[in-house]
């Protein structure tokens, strides 16, 4: 009986071989069809790259300016220097600076504008008649990423960066923008004003000033803030009179790893959906001012005059509301969280803050305290505009005044009232409740 012939090991290896040597060959013509324009199935449309070589905004001289590169990106023609602009493009900006004496900058179609450590800056004074545009603006067909610039809005009483398509800014700066009044535009905001879908990574906003309005953003769509500073910025009241914020958020915000500090007002008015990650409100008159359903994680209220006021639905969780401290003239009595609206706090801690009102928490609406601490809070007397003292009816700890409050796994510890030397007690005070 014979025995069957065996695959020889050899052969097996040699046509192993020859497969690979198969698929490197198609690899290669692949690549080779891509580099000479051949069509693929899967290819995706090919970005134009357009070069910024001059700074200064002008016509017909052979360059390519930033608004002419801008221009060619949305008609897809050439501009005078610039090459013709495609479906989606790429526009380089060298690291210059360049000032828009011609009105806002308008994208208006899918552009990548780079330019790390570039400047697009409003023309100084009042230059008419565009003075009262902003600086940037994404327009609603537009998607538009903007990488590494800055936009300065030279003190020029109008809006620095108007988004109403799409829009994501990397590690960009709005600053110098000013919304005066009576000479203001129409966008209602100093350095941003989103009405699309904006998202802002390791941007900052800062040392932008306003009057009756927001200096930093306001939004009116979905924007997203990730890594952020907010700081140095002014919102200030009509002579002086209430109270201005230099953000508002009237759409869905999200903040995640973002800081607010130094500004001066209100740091953040909700009276959409919020939802704050990994964040801290610092040196304000109010960290947090909520009208709408907000939640917060992960985060700090700390060194304002008031940590956190709720006329809505809060729910605050593994945060840190201290060392909030006020002195009741012309401004808030309560320096932890005042509440009117449903309050939900949970494993977090309300210590060290002093108010004129109550140090600690302040409630009259419906309020649940999980798994928390308050503690080292103080309520004490203030100076009142008139002259004399006054002591405020509260506790150092909570305050309850209508409503209800419910605990649950609590310390409530080393809350103290501090009255005036000077004057009796009141006859409502206590210490912790």
């Amino acid at each position: 009986m014979s025995t069957p012939r065996q695959p020889h090991g050899p052969i097996r290896a040699i046509r192993g071989t020859r497969g690979t040597a198969r698929s490197a060959l198609a690899t290669t013509m692949a690549a080779a069809l891509i580099t000479l324009g051949a069509p693929t199935a899967d290819a995706g449309p090919v970005p134009a790259t357009i070069s910024v070589n001059t700074s200064v905004e002008a016509a017909a001289d052979g360059l390519c300016s930033l608004r002419e590169a801008v221009v060619a990106a949305n008609i897809n023609q050439r501009v005078d220097g610039c090459r013709a602009g495609s479906s989606h493009d790429l526009i380089l900006l060298p690291a210059e600076t360049y000032i828009m004496t011609e009105g806002a900058l308008v994208f208006e179609s899918s552009t990548v504008l780079r330019g790390y450590g570039a400047v697009v800056k409003r023309a100084d004074g009042h230059v008419e008649p565009y003075w009262r545009e902003a600086v940037v603006r994404v327009a609603a067909t537009a998607d538009v990423t903007i990488s590494g610039v800055t936009v300065d809005g030279a003190m020029g009483r109008c809006t620095g960066l108007v988004n109403e398509g799409k829009l994501r800014m990397v590690e960009g700066l709005l600053t110098g923008a000013n919304w005066g009044v009576p000479a203001s535009c129409l966008d209602g905001a100093a350095a941003l004003v989103n009405r699309g879908a904006a998202t802002l990574l390791r941007t900052s906003l800062v040392n932008n000033s306003a009057e009756l309005v927001a200096s930093a953003f306001l939004n009116f769509g979905a924007l997203r803030i990730v890594s952020g500073v907010i700081s140095g910025n002014s919102s200030r009241p009509f002579q002086r009179f209430g109270v201005t914020f230099i953000s508002e958020n009237q759409g869905s915000l999200s903040l995640e790893g973002t800081s607010y500090g130094d500004n001066q007002g209100g740091s953040l008015r909700n009276s959409g959906t919020l939802t704050v990650r990994d964040s801290s409100f610092q040196g304000s008159r109010y960290g947090l001012w909520n009208e709408g359903v907000a939640r917060v994680t992960s985060s700090s209220f700390t060194g304002n005059a008031s940590g956190i006021r709720n006329f809505g639905s809060l729910r605050v969780v593994y945060s840190r509301i201290e060392g909030n401290i006020n002195s009741g003239v012309g401004g808030p009595l309560v320096a932890g969280i005042e509440t009117s609206g449903t309050l939900l706090l949970e494993r977090s801690s309300v210590t060290g803050n002093r108010g004129t009102g109550t140090g600690g928490i302040l409630s009259s609406g419906a309020t649940t305290v999980r798994d928390s601490t308050i503690a080292e809070n103080v309520a004490a007397a203030w100076f009142g505009p008139v002259g004399g003292t006054f002591n405020a009816a509260g506790a150092g700890g909570v305050t309850v005044t209508d409503g209800s409050i419910q605990f649950a796994n609590v310390t409530l510890a080393d809350n103290s009232y501090e009255p005036s030397p000077d004057d009796p007690l009141p006859i409502h005070f206590a210490g912790g409740l």
